[in-house]
Parts: structure tokens; C-alpha cells; sequence
């Protein structure tokens, strides 16, 4: 078949080596996306260890202010139905002054009675001032604290949100880098068998011709 068509092994020869030319390019090509997915990969994985080592710092610190916030509301709330030192004194003097009326009621002091009662009115009147102020410091307190306490959890809820993010990401990168790898593998692997090929054939070549000097 040669001596009849003597081009056609030059046809066969450049077919072989083009398909090698292909196949070995389009390996390099896989090879360079593979070390780019690579820096990549690795660009994240540093970015996503250190923010997650910062990030669990601040969960920590957050959890922290949430426990002792958690505590400062119990004993705000405790301090709230208690009276102050102010109006312990002053419900004393009431009841000093409840006491007089009654003393001058039953002496038939009436004009006495009547003062000691107006004196008594006058003491109820700031004894409600001091529970309301009690009641509106102990109010803004709790607020504030109640505030803080859910600022702390928003900042771990967005922490936590932004862990996954990156633990997202990274997935991802690892993902596409692992499908490269597979895809590289799988080039390289045809390579091989067009190297085999490309061997086989030449082997045959070789002997073909080596029959054919024989023969003659």
C-alpha cells in the first residue's frame, strides 16, 4: 500500500503528531487553570484562617458582654421592686406622720390632725416622685441593657453569617479546583493512550517495512 500511495505514511506521521500537539496543549492549558485554581484556592483558604480566627475571637467576646449583660438585666429588674434608700426613709416619715394624725384625731385635736395630715400628703407626694424616678432609671437602664444585649447577638449572628460565606467560597474554589484535577488526570490519561497509539503504530510501521525489505 505505501509503494502504491508513498505519501500516505507521511499522512499517518503528521496525523499521530498533530493529535499528540493537541492533546499535549490542551493538558498545558488544563495544567495552567489547575495552578491558578490553585493560588486561588490557597489565596482563600489563608483569607477564610485568619478572618476565622479573628471571627471566633469576637463570637467569644460577644458571648462574654451577652452573659454579663444577661446578669446586669436580672439585677436591674431585682433593683426595680425594691425601694431606694431614700424611699425607705421617706415611708418612715409617712408612717411617723400617720401616726400623729391619728394621735391628734384622738385627742380631738382637729386643727393638729389637719396639719400632720397635709405634712403627710406632702410626704406621700415626693414618695411617688421617688418611685417614679426609680422606675424611669430602672426603665432606661434595662433598655440600654436590652440594646447591647441584642447588638451582641446581631454581631455574632453576622459573624456566623459571614463564616459560612467564607467557608462557602472556599467550598466553591475547592470544587472547581478538584473538577480540574479530574479534568487534567483525564487529558493526561488520553495523552498516554495517543502516545500508545502512536507507538503501536509506528512499531508496525517499522516492521511492515522491515517484511517488505525481506520479501524482496
Amino acid at each position: 500500500m505505501f509503494k502504491k500511495f508513498p505519501w500516505l505514511k507521511y499522512v499517518i506521521a503528521g496525523i499521530a503528531v498533530l493529535v499528540l500537539i493537541i492533546y499535549v496543549g490542551r493538558s498545558c492549558s488544563i495544567g495552567g487553570k489547575y495552578s491558578r485554581l490553585k493560588a486561588e484556592y490557597e489565596t482563600y483558604r489563608a483569607i477564610a484562617r485568619e478572618d476565622g480566627a479573628r471571627m471566633t475571637a469576637l463570637i467569644e467576646t460577644k458571648t462574654a458582654e451577652i452573659r454579663a449583660l444577661t446578669a446586669r438585666i436580672a439585677a436591674l429588674l431585682e433593683a426595680a421592686s425594691q425601694p431606694t434608700e431614700a424611699e425607705v426613709e421617706k415611708d418612715a416619715e409617712i408612717a411617723a406622720l400617720k401616726a400623729q394624725v391619728a394621735a391628734l384625731e384622738a385627742q380631738g385635736d382637729v386643727a393638729g390632725a389637719l396639719a400632720a395630715a397635709k405634712d403627710e400628703i406632702a410626704a406621700w407626694e415626693v414618695r411617688f416622685s421617688l418611685a417614679d424616678e426609680r422606675h424611669r432609671k430602672s426603665i432606661f437602664d434595662l433598655n440600654a441593657a436590652w440594646q447591647a444585649k441584642y447588638d451582641a447577638q446581631v454581631s455574632i449572628s453576622e459573624t456566623w453569617k459571614k463564616q459560612y460565606e467564607n467557608e462557602h467560597t472556599l467550598r466553591l474554589v475547592g470544587e472547581k479546583l478538584t473538577g480540574t484535577l479530574e479534568g487534567k488526570v483525564k487529558r493526561l490519561q488520553l495523552v498516554g493512550k495517543a502516545k500508545s497509539i502512536v507507538v503501536i503504530a509506528a512499531a508496525g510501521y517499522v516492521g511492515y517495512t522491515l517484511l517488505q525489505g525481506k520479501s524482496k
